[in-house]
């Protein structure tokens, strides 16, 4: 539906100042009117949903939570408002209801029933627009771009003859072919408004850009497309995370399957992390993953020792045992229950006991983070 601004229309009658007809997001005449239920105010449907799909709070009264219906009564009203032709100015004689004004200028097409209407030549490379009462002499007798054949050359269409600019700016004549580059830099050429991407749909000139730009009604816009890229975002932050989560179970059976396949899917009875050590209990051996490193663990007070053993998996890893801090075994170490597999590395760690029940650590897999790179292995202790 075509959207006016009050500054475009003529009212025959004027406007009285207690109906309101202009949205306060795109500042335009209400198209489709829906009343919001926190204060009352009545909006553009196409802005309020855009907003309430963003999870904007009402731009009027700022609530956060609210509904929107269709307002027919201000459609009604609005749709009734008796209008002047946009192009009354030019000639036009025309009045009837707003709703019917866009039937009236069948704008972008050839046949209309304004006769003052500015639309496109039927010739593709043309750029100049012309009233409709005036199209046909303009594409018979007039338009650069008609086909028509050189007396000289005989082709249809010369390259090099001389136009103007379509939007009659203050550049000379320039050759036909030289066109389309002279309209990339034209003071008078139509744009996008930088903030198209935000909702706003109107194309200043080349050389008002600067000053549509800092309209304030664009901070509007601005506020609402930021609230659903946000919300875009959010919606592709939890999908990848998923997606990383589903990649991460796959990877997990791939392995199993793999390591299945070679036959060392054997796990010498160890448990897989997460495994707890008791303060009076015996050696605990482990995986630290699936084809992850043997492990062990055990209490020997006032001290927790970690120790790394050559495992059956040692082989497919993408690194070998990190260098951790590598110390001679103490005394206490020389525990056949500690050593009782070839110990390539020990970790010691000291722990302060606050009683004397009973102290157990759980060994997480988040503990065992073994990037290669690592110069030191830590491990907290809950």
């Amino acid at each position: 539906m075509e959207r006016y601004s009050k500054d475009e229309l003529s009212f025959v009658k004027e406007v009285p100042d207690q109906i309101e007809i202009e949205c306060p997001v795109c500042l335009h005449i209400f198209t489709d009117p829906h009343q919001v239920s926190c204060c009352g105010r009545n909006f553009c449907q196409s802005c309020i949903e855009r907003i309430k799909a963003s999870n904007g709070s009402c731009p009027m009264c700022k609530e956060e939570r609210y509904q929107f219906f269709e307002d027919k009564n201000i459609s009604r009203i609005i749709n009734g408002l008796q209008v002047y032709c946009t192009n009354k100015a030019k000639g036009c004689q025309w009045k009837g209801d707003l709703k019917y004004l866009p039937t009236h200028l069948s704008k972008e097409m050839r046949e209309g029933d304004c006769q003052f209407e500015k639309v496109k030549c039927r010739y593709d490379k043309c750029r100049i627009r012309n009233q409709r009462q005036h199209l046909n002499i303009h594409e018979k007798a007039v338009c650069d771009q008609r086909p028509y054949s050189c007396e000289h050359c005989y082709a249809e269409v010369c390259s090099k003859y001389p136009t103007k600019c379509p939007n009659s700016c203050a550049s000379s004549v320039m050759p036909r072919d030289s066109v389309p580059d002279h309209l990339t830099q034209c003071p008078l050429e139509p744009v996008d408004c930088v903030f198209s991407w935000a909702g706003c749909n109107d194309k200043p000139l080349r050389k008002d850009v600067q000053v549509h730009t800092a309209d304030t009604k664009h901070m509007t816009l601005l506020a609402v497309a930021c609230g659903q890229l946000k919300k875009e975002n959010e919606q592709i932050k939890e999908k990848m995370t998923k997606e990383i989560e589903k990649l991460k179970e796959e990877n997990e059976k791939t392995k199993e399957r793999t390591l299945s396949y070679l036959g060392v899917i054997n796990y010498d009875s160890h448990p897989i992390l997460p495994v707890t050590v008791s303060r009076h209990g015996d050696v605990v051996h482990f995986y630290t993953e699936v084809g992850g490193h043997h492990m062990s663990a055990a209490f020997l007070e006032p001290k927790l020792y970690l120790a790394f053993h050559v495992g059956k998996f040692d082989r497919f890893s993408a690194f070998s045992c990190p260098k951790i801090l590598a110390v001679k075994a103490p005394s206490k170490l020389q525990d056949d229950r500690l050593i009782s597999l070839h110990i390539v590395n020990v970790i010691e760690i000291n722990i302060t006991l606050t009683s004397s029940n009973e102290v157990t650590v759980t060994l997480q897999k988040s503990y065992f983070d073994m990037r290669p790179l690592l110069p030191f292995f830590k491990v907290p202790i809950v």
